[in-house]
């Protein structure tokens, strides 16, 4: 029943490097659905490198958030607690290297996904 239920079942095929479809993706959403209280909760699941780091530099005393993953997952929630934190974090960095760059757009991407969601 499409209407019950908020997710997609799909069979893995292929060879384990062809089997995440969002490769290119700086992050991806996915929405959760809780059993006993319905609730919808989004889960932010961290593709970029780049900004898992500095995620890891802006959360790293938080008990609640693992980063310590190749590919972490957050609850949006929680990143919204930090979004003063984030903005701040834009402000200092130093940009001067193209890598150091496109991070950075990862970051903004992320933030820009938090005032907006």
């Amino acid at each position: 029943d499409k209407d019950a239920c908020k997710y997609k079942i799909a069979e893995l095929t292929g060879t384990s490097s062809g089997l995440d479809d969002y490769v290119g993706y700086t992050f991806v959403v996915y929405k959760r659905v809780d059993r006993t209280s319905k609730e919808v909760v989004p889960i932010i699941y961290i593709k970029s490198e780049g900004l898992r780091d500095f995620l890891r530099d802006v959360l790293h005393d938080i008990k609640a958030v693992s980063l310590a993953d190749d590919k972490p997952s957050i609850e949006q929630n929680v990143l919204f607690h930090f979004l003063p934190e984030l903005d701040g974090y834009t402000e200092d960095m130093d940009i001067n290297s193209d890598h150091e760059s496109a991070h950075a757009e990862h970051l903004l991407l992320l933030i820009d996904r938090l005032k907006y969601a």
